[in-house]
């Protein structure tokens, strides 16, 4: 009876220590794909000012003032093509609701 009290307490032992060290495995190997343990891993936001003009790099992403003004150029005319896909949606339930009553009036329902 005392050498089965002592297997399964050393086998508890065994298994707790494993089931530690496993996690200690997993952590750093988290940490390794988060790239806190790559030398090679960039700052995220670097800041250079001069008189008339910025530069940033932006997860190793180069930006400047031209670039920043593409970007809004880009940005306006999605937002002009999304205007016109709203005013196109409006037309398009307009015409439903309209048709929708003619019918009605014809069928008389």
């Amino acid at each position: 009876m005392k050498r089965f009290f002592l297997k399964t307490i050393g086998l508890l032992l065994l298994l707790f220590i494993s089931v530690l060290y496993g996690m200690q495995l997993s952590n750093d190997g988290m940490n390794t794909i988060k790239g806190y343990d790559d030398s090679s891993f960039h700052e995220a936001l670097a800041w250079t000012e001069s008189d008339k003009e910025w530069n940033a790099v932006v997860l190793g992403e180069k930006w400047d003032q031209e670039r920043l003004e593409q970007k809004q150029e880009q940005f306006e005319a999605m937002q002009t093509e999304n205007f016109l896909s709203s005013v196109g949606a409006k037309t398009g339930e307009v015409f439903y609701q309209t048709v929708n009553r003619l019918l009605r009036l014809v069928t008389g329902t």
